[in-house]
C-alpha cells in the first residue's frame, strides 16, 4: 500500500482498492485514512519568481519608476532568499511561512521605462507614511507568510509620470485587507 502511495498510484485506483490494518484484519468499523499526496509548489531560497494574486492570477508585480504596481501585461521577476543565508548554501532550502526572507528584484527584468536604479534592488515599503511598496537601497526583511498572505494589497492614487491618471500600487497592510499572493 505505501508503494502506492510513494508512487502516487492512489488515484488510478480510486473506488477500486480498499484496505484494512493488521491488527484490525477481522474488518472492523475503522477504515485507515491514507491521504492522497498533493504535489505543490517548492518555494526554493534565493530562486527566481514572478509574484501574482492568486485570486487573479492574471496580475503580477510590476516595477514601475521604483513603485511596485499589478500589471495584467508586464511583470517583473523577483528573488525571494531567506535571510541570514549565503548564495553558496549546498543544499537548498524550502522556505515556509515562518522563515524571514529578502525580496530582490531581477535587473534583467525590469523594463526600460522603469527607471529604476541599478541600486535600488530590495522591495521595502516607502518612507512617506502611505506605505506603498517601493524599490530600495536599504535591506527590508519580510516575514515570508507576511509577503504571501493578504498584508500587502492595492490601493489605486497618482503616480507622477504614469500614463494614466491613476496606479494600482502594492501597499503593506499588516492588520489585513491585502490580497493572497503566490510565487509562480
Amino acid at each position: 500500500m505505501l508503494s502506492f502511495q510513494a508512487k502516487n498510484d492512489l488515484p488510478r485506483f480510486k473506488n477500486n482498492l480498499s484496505t484494512v490494518l493488521l491488527s484490525n484484519a477481522d474488518g472492523g468499523t475503522i477504515w485507515p485514512l491514507i491521504p492522497n499526496p498533493v504535489q505543490g509548489p517548492d518555494w526554493i531560497s534565493g530562486g527566481e519568481f514572478f509574484i501574482r494574486n492568486r485570486r487573479q492570477p492574471n496580475l503580477f508585480w510590476y516595477i514601475w519608476d521604483n513603485h511596485i504596481l499589478t500589471s495584467e501585461s508586464r511583470r517583473t521577476k523577483f528573488s525571494v532568499k531567506i535571510s541570514g543565508t549565503s548564495d553558496t548554501e549546498p543544499d537548498p532550502m524550502v522556505m515556509i511561512r515562518a522563515d524571514k526572507v529578502s525580496v530582490r528584484a531581477i535587473l534583467d527584468t525590469v523594463s526600460t521605462d522603469a527607471l529604476t536604479p541599478h541600486n535600488a534592488i530590495y522591495v521595502s515599503i516607502a518612507k512617506s507614511g502611505r506605505s506603498y511598496l517601493e524599490m530600495s537601497v536599504e535591506y527590508k526583511e519580510w516575514g515570508f507568510g507576511e509577503l504571501v498572505n493578504k498584508a500587502i494589497g492595492v490601493r489605486w492614487d497618482h503616480v507622477k509620470g504614469f500614463p494614466t491618471c491613476e496606479a494600482p500600487l502594492l501597499t503593506y497592510m499588516p492588520s489585513g485587507g491585502g490580497d493572497e499572493w503566490e510565487l509562480a
